[in-house]
């Protein structure tokens, strides 16, 4: 269930989040990281928890709470 409504993309400075909603059903960036943590070398992601790893260290972000 769910499948194909969220996906994630990582640039030089952030992480952003996609999501099916709103207005047309249009997806919806939701910012992941602040942009401090330099380029974004990898993303992971499994069941409720994204993780991505910049020259700051690893962060795992939980999407369904939202931190």
């Amino acid at each position: 269930s769910g499948s194909g409504k969220r996906f994630i993309t990582g640039d030089d400075d952030n992480v952003i989040l996609y999501e099916r909603g709103g207005l047309l059903n249009r997806y919806k960036p939701r910012p992941l990281s602040d942009g401090t943590d330099g380029p974004i070398k990898n993303i992971k992601w499994r069941g409720r928890f994204a993780a991505w790893t910049s020259k700051r260290g690893v962060v795992v972000h939980d999407v369904v709470q939202g931190y």
